[in-house]
């Protein structure tokens, strides 16, 4: 047997599978692999890329304008060549080019997700927890203005694509709201 079936072998174990992605604490694991893909090493990142294309074949380096790169990081966030995973522009859809893994879903009913053998978790809880946890900036589009007051702190109103108002979320009157969001 080589080395790499015994290593993809090694790889569809679920045990091993659910040790690494549940057990080991994610925000830390994370962390490491961040301080790690900087390391500025051509040789380390060739290295790590032959080693990742070992156990997942979604690397699809032939889609970028370059080969070759100094660092993991800059293969992660490298440039695509010109058509390569367009985007679906259309305004119902939320899209992105990434080539990541959903690491966790479950439906929607209403503003709850059900996920984590069905626990129940509030949308606007996550996005709030997210953001004074961990700092993050989710950009958030909505409709339903009273999930809109409760989880964000600004609001940006367009016409045609244009800014028309701005500011915090307590300065989202309903005169505002009658003004430019009114059908």
């Amino acid at each position: 047997m080589s080395m790499e079936t015994a290593l993809r072998q090694l790889s569809q174990q679920e045990q091993l599978n659910f040790l690494l992605t549940n057990r080991i604490p994610r925000h830390a694991l994370t962390r490491l692999m961040g301080w790690y893909s900087r390391i500025e090493s051509p040789l380390l990142a060739r290295a790590s890329m032959a080693l990742w294309q070992l156990f997942a074949d979604d690397l699809h380096l032939e889609e970028a304008e370059k080969q070759r790169f100094p660092s993991l990081h800059d293969c992660f966030t490298r440039r695509l060549k010109p058509g390569m995973r367009d985007i679906d522009r259309r305004a119902g859809v939320l899209a992105s080019p990434c080539d990541a893994i959903v690491g966790e879903c479950g439906p929607v009913a209403g503003t709850t997700v059900f996920q984590a053998k069905g626990f129940p978790y509030e949308i606007g809880d996550l996005i709030l927890r997210l953001n004074a946890e961990q700092g993050l900036t989710i950009l958030l589009v909505e409709q339903k203005l009273p999930f809109a007051r409760r989880v964000g702190s600004e609001f940006m109103i367009l016409d045609k694509g244009r800014p028309v108002a701005r500011g915090g979320i307590g300065d989202l009157t309903d005169e505002l709201v009658r003004h430019h969001l009114t059908v």
